[in-house]
């Protein structure tokens, strides 16, 4: 909440989640359930990975990036 308050634009605008946890797989995900908690639109992008260990927090932040400077 505090990040997309500091960010200064509706909730509506967010076109993508990023989600990344080295541990287990849960249903519903991680991310369905931050963007439920968040309330972000139901057509919000999500991408998770999981049990990718720590080396997939850099992939992540990095693909996050790309997204974000290019939608």
């Amino acid at each position: 909440e505090k990040a997309i308050k500091e960010w200064g634009r509706p909730k509506s605008e967010i076109t993508h989640l990023v989600f990344c946890s080295i541990s287990g797989i849960d249903m519903p995900g991680a991310d369905y359930r931050l963007a439920k908690l968040l309330g972000l639109p139901l057509a919000v992008n999500r991408l998770m990975l999981y049990s990718q260990a720590c080396h997939m927090g850099a992939a992540m932040l990095r693909i996050a990036k790309d997204l974000a400077e290019n939608n």
